[in-house]
């Protein structure tokens, strides 16, 4: 009997050490400099709007001066290039626009810029277009460098793009063979160049040669701002690869610190970490993480980016299903445990309630965030169709009403003429032509301005103060407002214009070219300055 109780206790103890392991929480990091430094975003962003805002006033003070207002363009481009995509495209540009007429290095240096925003927003086209236009003999050798980066750039996206596809390696080994380019016009033993040099190694799948010129670049090199979050996640790449996940979080926490302080929105470090301790169970951690980095992407506006971050989230949901998963695995292990000892039955059943709440809980988190993601995109598609629709029914209905009245007082005149007075009495059945097209106007401007409430405001906004052409206060448009308005709506071609707001095509002409005199905006520019009103 004793022999049997001393077995039967022995069991006992061993299902509950297995249970005991079962349960117990795998140890992962705190990533504590990491949670201050995203306790600290507002003072960062705010350092970053202080600084744009500094840029803004140089180039408002230098307008006439190119070479001063390229160089101001081509630090707001750099700027924006990691935190508002539409921004840097928009510099960029404008450094085109700047260099188009002499060309050279500058121009060239523009066309780049321009391809690596046009990559990240997943324009592959339109960036291989661009950059097929450079002309290489005229580059320098930095020049050449960023070129043949760039260019690896757009094949490694292409790469990810065309993932599990017969065009996957085909962009793979364009990738490399345009960085092992970058590599070999990059000047030796410098940061860049051991950068290059273990991107390169990472991509050719040599792991321990890409660790080795990330090791030289951290211990022989200071590292800072965006090239260290960016050299600190791939080198995070390396070690993952080589099994090293110590180095691998302390990388990755590294890289997200950075990002962080330079209010980078491509914030993948910190995405990569939140996919990580999702894994491992740890869900308040990790939807902290994964809760900032996916709102970080949406505000870049970089479409790649967000398709990019859709599917590392549903890795996350499937990661939280394997842990749903193992939690039922361990609910079987408590039925056992139950039926042999009642004592036991009471304690696992408290604790596996509880764990069952919380899971149940976090699940309808997700769940609720995700409706709430899916039922505020659909409205904003449908605000947008009805925008859309009901912009042109107005004018396809008022333009209908407006040609029917002319030919109402035609018929009029005709019957008159004819001293047809009982076709007259017919045709007279509205008012008269004047007040139809008045009221048609002043329909039109409170749709417009009940879609784009801000527009007076911010069309005042392109002139100066003492030169503005209509109140900031004003319910209605002038005339001169309103035929910008039309062109805001996407309305550019003066005929149409002219015809909807019965004037000539000269007057038109005229009243467009007075308005863009008083304009502080370049006239070159101040149509297309109209048509970003009101974007966000």
């Amino acid at each position: 009997m004793k022999v049997y109780c001393i077995k039967f206790f022995g069991y006992v103890s061993l299902f509950i050490l297995v249970l005991s392991a079962c349960s117990r929480q795998p140890k992962v990091r705190e990533f504590k400099e990491l949670n201050v430094a995203l306790d600290q975003r507002n003072i960062f962003q705010t350092k970053k709007s202080q600084s744009i805002t500094h840029l803004y006033e140089k180039l408002n003070l230098c307008r006439h001066n190119d070479t001063i207002k390229y160089k101001i363009s081509e630090e707001l481009y750099s700027e924006y290039f990691s935190y508002e995509n539409d921004s840097s495209l928009f510099y960029a540009s404008q450094m085109l626009d700047i260099t188009k007429e002499t060309g050279g290095d500058l121009y060239y240096n523009a066309i780049i810029k321009k391809g690596a925003s046009l990559i990240r927003a997943g324009l592959f086209l339109e960036a291989r277009e661009g950059l097929a236009g450079v002309n290489l003999s005229r580059l320098s050798t930095s020049r050449l460098v960023d070129f043949y980066y760039t260019m690896s750039t757009l094949y490694f996206e292409l790469d990810w793009k065309y993932a599990n596809t017969i065009y996957q390696d085909k962009y793979l080994q364009l990738g490399i063979k345009m960085l092992s380019r970058a590599l070999r016009f990059s000047e030796d033993k410098t940061p860049r160049h051991y950068s290059l040099k273990g991107l390169y190694h990472l991509k050719k799948g040599e792991y321990h040669l890409a660790a080795s010129s990330f090791h030289t670049l951290f211990n022989d090199y200071q590292v800072t701002g965006r090239q260290l979050a960016v050299d600190a996640s791939t080198f995070a790449s390396v070690q993952k690869n080589l099994g090293d996940v110590d180095s691998y979080l302390r990388l990755l926490e590294m890289a997200a610190i950075e990002d962080i302080k330079i209010v980078n929105r491509e914030n993948f470090a910190l995405l990569e970490l939140g996919n990580y301790l999702y894994n491992r169970g740890q869900i308040a951690q990790a939807e902290r993480y994964l809760d900032i980095a996916f709102k970080d992407a949406r505000m870049y506006g970089a479409q790649l980016r967000q398709e990019q971050l859709s599917l590392i989230i549903s890795d996350v949901i499937g990661a939280k299903a394997r842990n749903i998963s193992r939690q039922k695995d361990h609910i079987l292990m408590f039925i056992l445990v139950i039926l042999l000892l009642l004592l036991v039955i009471m304690v696992i059943l408290i604790l596996l309630y509880r764990q069952l709440i919380e899971v149940r809980r976090t699940k309808t988190i997700v769940e609720k965030k995700n409706l709430l993601i899916n039922r505020n995109n659909a409205k904003l598609k449908e605000a947008n169709t009805i925008k859309d629709e009901y912009i042109g029914f107005s004018f396809r209905v008022s333009s209908e009403l407006l040609t029917k009245l002319e030919y109402i007082y035609t018929k009029v005149d005709r019957s008159i003429i004819h001293h047809d007075f009982n076709e007259l009495r017919r045709v007279l059945s509205s008012g008269g032509i004047k007040e139809e097209r008045e009221h048609f106007l002043d329909s039109f401007d409170r749709t417009f301005l009940s879609l784009f409430p801000t527009f007076i405001v911010e069309f005042n906004s392109l002139f100066d103060e003492d030169k503005t052409i209509i109140s900031s206060s004003s319910k209605n448009l002038n005339t001169e407002v309103r035929i910008f308005a039309l062109i805001r709506l996407g309305i550019t071609d003066n005929k149409k214009i002219s015809q909807i707001l019965d004037y000539s095509i000269n007057t038109i002409n005229s009243y467009k070219t007075k308005v863009k005199n008083r304009s502080k905006v370049n006239n070159d520019q101040f149509e297309q300055a109209v048509k970003e009103i009101g974007i966000m």
